[in-house]
């Protein structure tokens, strides 16, 4: 148990410190859920007057607010656009298996000419198989098409909005006191990125380094912690069979 709840605090310390390499790193792509984690931090330190501060928070909280209504459209386009390449992949894999039959029926008709009717009947309903998957088609390839461009749009506009509320709490980490709170060093990772050309490729192998860890992590607490049950499930077994032997006595 303690070495899950070591595994549980370091993870924490990752995913703090993720976030902050996050709001340092421009299209970093915040989610709604983490620019709020970030700003309820930020706000925590804040020392600016409260006219000041209330503006601000305003601002920001609008920002994030819009953010999710864009991903709430965001992902349920993708859903939508999920389905429809289902779709256009299943009618693509008729009409693929309903020219594979066409062509067999043909190759039927000229080796079985002995069975020339059968094999015309065949030829027939494999060509109007064809004719209506070729419509089906081409309506699923329509819709797919339609879902991409309106996928790809949403995500355009998803990452512009993203990146407009990492620089709202950048600016506002910025104006006020310094990020989200100390952060010790992680090793592994760039530990300064200073203000040059290079800063924001420092931040993105940093910020992948500590999703990677963060990743990482995650799944060892719940190993660990699928572990300790294990062994307390155990203890207790042997235990109720300590204390049946003793009344047996």
């Amino acid at each position: 148990m303690q070495q899950a709840n070591a595994v549980r605090e370091e993870l924490a310390a990752i995913m703090e410190r993720r976030l902050s390499v996050s709001l340092q790193t421009p299209d970093s792509k915040l989610s709604s859920l983490e620019a709020q984690q970030i700003f309820d931090g930020l706000n925590v330190d804040d020392k600016r007057s409260l006219s000041d501060f209330v503006q601000l928070r305003k601002t920001v909280t609008a920002e994030i607010e819009a953010l999710e209504k864009v991903e709430a459209s965001y992902y349920m386009k993708y859903d939508e656009r999920a389905e429809a390449e289902r779709n256009f992949q299943m009618s693509t894999q008729t009409l693929e298996q309903a020219r594979i039959n066409a062509e067999s029926a043909r190759r039927a008709e000229v080796r079985a000419m002995q069975a020339l009717k059968a094999a015309q009947e065949l030829v027939l309903s494999t060509k109007q198989a064809v004719e209506e998957q070729t419509d089906n088609f081409a309506e699923s390839e329509v819709e797919f098409l339609q879902r991409v461009e309106e996928s790809e749009m949403l995500s355009a506009a998803l990452e512009r909005r993203q990146e407009r509320v990492r620089t709202a709490l950048h600016r506002k980490e910025r104006v006020g006191v310094d990020g989200i709170g100390g952060f010790e060093p992680i090793q592994g990772l760039e530990t300064e990125c200073y203000l040059s050309g290079s800063e924001i490729e420092c931040n993105q192998r940093n910020l992948q380094e500590l999703k990677k860890k963060e990743s990482f992590l995650l799944a060892e607490g719940s190993r660990l912690e699928q572990r300790a049950m294990r062994l307390q499930s155990r203890a207790d077994k042997l235990k109720a069979r300590a204390e049946f032997l003793v009344s047996q006595e």
